[in-house]
């Protein structure tokens, strides 16, 4: 489930099979977006993966199975960008986990199974990042990401299903790796599920079976925090 405030102190909230919903501050539904064959501007699925608002107060939706829309408050409808196998401009998977805006107004979405995605909503140019494209950026061997996070340094973080975290420093192009290989199981899950920063700008990485860890960027260490009661419960 994703859920996000408007302008408006209204929520919208993601669901998994069914829809997209609109409340009030009363916690009653305005709205309860399906979708629909029949009705030519409904949402394309019922499976909302990101939720995500740009300054305009426009509302960016990453759909299970079925690409991106974006909101058009005038129309009450949303505009899809889909993955088309015959178009290279599109989006390179249709399942879309995560979504986050840079500097420049680029908006980077990643999804499960096709890498990065990085859409300029200006030009409607779509640049694919994954395993098999090493230009303009490289180093992203995963095409499973779950979660993107953009830090206060403007770096941008990856959370990968099966090969652990790629950060991206700002004004670089090659993706770093932190593993449980390459960093002498010092991080020891290659399943990530999402970040985080605190006020002093260590990275909080939250997994998949092994915990929570820190990470400072100055040290360039981890550290690792797990409860007696999570070990308790570990199979």
């Amino acid at each position: 489930m994703e859920i996000i405030q408007l302008s408006d102190n209204t929520v919208m909230i993601g669901t998994e099979n069914d829809g997209l919903f609109h409340i009030d501050k009363n916690e009653e539904i305005i709205k309860n977006y399906v979708s629909s064959k029949t009705e030519k501007n409904s949402i394309l699925h019922n499976s909302i993966w990101e939720l995500f608002i740009d300054k305009n107060d426009r509302i960016w939706m990453g759909y299970f199975n079925s690409g991106i829309a974006v909101s058009d408050k005038l129309f009450d409808k949303f505009k899809n960008i889909e993955s088309l196998p015959t178009k290279t401009n599109s989006l390179n998977i249709s399942s879309v986990t995560s979504i986050v805006k840079d500097e420049k107004g680029d908006l980077w979405m990643s999804t499960d199974g096709g890498g990065i995605d990085i859409y300029n909503p200006k030009t409607s140019k779509i640049t694919h990042i994954n395993k098999g494209i090493n230009y303009p950026y490289s180093g992203l061997n995963s095409d499973y990401i779950v979660n993107l996070f953009l830090d206060s340094e403007k770096n941008l973080w990856a959370a990968s299903w099966d090969n652990g975290i790629f950060m991206l420093k700002n004004g670089t192009q090659k993706f770093i790796n932190f593993n449980k290989i390459n960093t002498a199981s010092k991080f020891t899950s290659n399943t990530i599920r999402s970040f985080s920063e605190d006020s002093k700008g260590n990275i909080w990485i939250a997994t998949y079976f092994e915990g929570l860890y820190s990470y400072n960027l100055k040290t360039k260490k981890f550290k690792k925090y797990i409860s007696k009661e999570f070990l308790k419960h570990k199979s």
